[in-house]
């Protein structure tokens, strides 16, 4: 089951860094705002291509499927890292505002997954 495709976890992903941002640049910093932002919409995108990443390994050749997976893994990590490095070198208000959007996505990422488990069945 893919927590994208009915687009809620984006949406409301994107509606709460921009009420972030917007809070961020009401409070005077702009910085914070600009990395709340950028975090947020960096945040989907990572958490949306791992999710085709998986769905790709699992769709086809084991063997060729973890192969995919560990090289575009590994390029995830490193753009990670270098999306890191930029905000950081932009400013610390940027990166944190980074950190701040990504936890936002990842708690509503969370939650819808909890949302859609399937407990076990007591009888």
């Amino acid at each position: 089951m893919s927590l994208f495709k009915n687009q809620k976890v984006g949406v409301i992903g994107l509606l709460g860094g921009a009420l972030l941002t917007v809070g961020a640049l009401l409070w005077g910093r702009q910085e914070l705002g600009l990395g709340i932002l950028l975090g947020t919409l960096a945040s989907l995108i990572n958490f949306w291509g791992l999710e085709r990443l998986t769905q790709k390994t699992l769709s086809g050749d084991l063997h060729k499927g973890l192969a995919f997976f560990w090289f575009f893994n590994l390029a995830r990590w490193a753009f990670f890292i270098l999306a890191c490095w930029v905000f950081w070198r932009l400013s610390p208000d940027c990166f944190f505002g980074a950190c701040l959007g990504y936890f936002w996505c990842l708690a509503v990422l969370l939650v819808a997954a909890w949302r859609h488990r399937n407990p076990p069945k007591i009888s």
